[in-house]
Order: structure tokens, then C-alpha cells, then sequence
């Protein structure tokens, strides 16, 4: 008893393959180029391929961060992890959404884009902390709230 069995995966698949491959390369091609422009003492990205980035990656007092997250969602409430003035988030996420909850008054500035999702600051204006967040993205949403 012999049993015939063929596996030809489909086109489905390897197009989200070379999604991934590519995407995973531009990360690396982003960061390579941040930290030219970010100077020596910068931090390393915080990089995420299956799993979800939380507030917790980010020092307690910070200026200057950046996150890649290929296959996930980046979930932060920087409420209590309140930023330097003048910092800069610079966010890099291929499939996943992003959601940022800042303190109320904080002055958000928004920039990047997304090709398949939205970006969406919904802050109340004050006279707090300027943040700076820089957002690209493939697929996911950017949203940005108090």
C-alpha cells in the first residue's frame, strides 16, 4: 500500500513570501540608513517579525527610537512613558497595524504613509510635548489618540 502524495504549494503563498522577503530586506536597507543619519550613540531598532511591540520596548525617558515590526502590530500607551522634547518615533511596520496613545495636550506631528491602510491622528490640542512620529507601512493602519 503505497500512498501518492504531492505538495505544490500555491501562487497565494509564494506571493506572500516574496512579500515578506522583500519587505524584510527594505527594513534592513531603512535601518542601515537611519543610523547614518541618527549618529553613533543612537540606540538599535527595536525589531519584531511575529509578535506584537509594546510600550515596554521603549526606555523610560526617550528622544530617539525607531521600531520595525514585518508580521505584527505595534501597541503602545506612552502615557506614562512620557517623551524628551523634540523625539522622535520613526515607525516601519510590513503587515500590522500601529496604535499610539499619547497624554492629553501632547503636540503630535505626523508624517510617512501607508499603501493599504489609513493614518489617523485623533489628539485634543494642548501646549505639552512635541512628538514627532514617523510612520511607513505596507498593509495596517497608523492611528495616533489620547
Amino acid at each position: 500500500m503505497s500512498a501518492d502524495v504531492h505538495f505544490s504549494p500555491s501562487s497565494a503563498l509564494w506571493v506572500l513570501l516574496a512579500i515578506v522577503v522583500l519587505g524584510s530586506l527594505a527594513a534592513w536597507f531603512w535601518v542601515a540608513r537611519s543610523r547614518k543619519a541618527r549618529g553613533p550613540s543612537a540606540r538599535p531598532a527595536v525589531f519584531s517579525l511575529f509578535a506584537d511591540v509594546t510600550e515596554n520596548a521603549l526606555p523610560s525617558v526617550w528622544s530617539d527610537e525607531q521600531i520595525i515590526a514585518i508580521i505584527g502590530d505595534v501597541r503602545m500607551d506612552l502615557r506614562d512613558r512620557a517623551p524628551a522634547p523634540g523625539a522622535i518615533l520613526r515607525i516601519f511596520h510590513l503587515i500590522g497595524d500601529v496604535h499610539l496613545r499619547v497624554s492629553s495636550g501632547t503636540r503630535v506631528v505626523s508624517s510617512g504613509s501607508t499603501v493599504l491602510g489609513k493614518q489617523q491622528v485623533a489628539i485634543d490640542p494642548g501646549e505639552g510635548p512635541e512628538l514627532e512620529v514617523r510612520g511607513w507601512g505596507l498593509l495596517g493602519d497608523l492611528e495616533i489618540k489620547n
